[in-house]
């Protein structure tokens, strides 16, 4: 059985893959991180440092989707002020792919 934190990476790659299959250019942080996270040498793997990495990478973005309960991240928190401060758009996820009562 998955953790929710992995449980929570699996969902996010799903959600990432829908969201290429619908046409959009996406750069999930989760997505394209963890396995990378989980063979870096240990001074890497801080969530420190992975914060400040995807704030690099939002900075080359034009806007961000949040994902159902974004709420319960710090890390969710911090790239929606992030990109709130730079006025970049911000969408939600299940307003741009999902019909009500869909959790996938």
């Amino acid at each position: 059985m998955r953790t929710p934190r992995q449980q929570n990476y699996h969902l996010c790659c799903r959600r990432t893959a829908r969201l290429i299959e619908a046409g959009c250019l996406v750069l999930s942080p989760v997505c394209q991180t963890h396995h990378v996270a989980r063979c870096a040498p240990v001074d890497y793997r801080g969530e420190d440092f992975w914060l400040r990495y995807t704030e690099r990478l939002l900075r080359r973005c034009d806007g961000i989707i949040l994902a159902p309960h974004w709420t319960v991240s710090d890390g969710c928190w911090s790239e929606r002020e992030e990109a709130r401060e730079r006025g970049m758009e911000i969408r939600c996820y299940t307003n741009l792919m999902e019909e009500p009562g869909d959790e996938t």
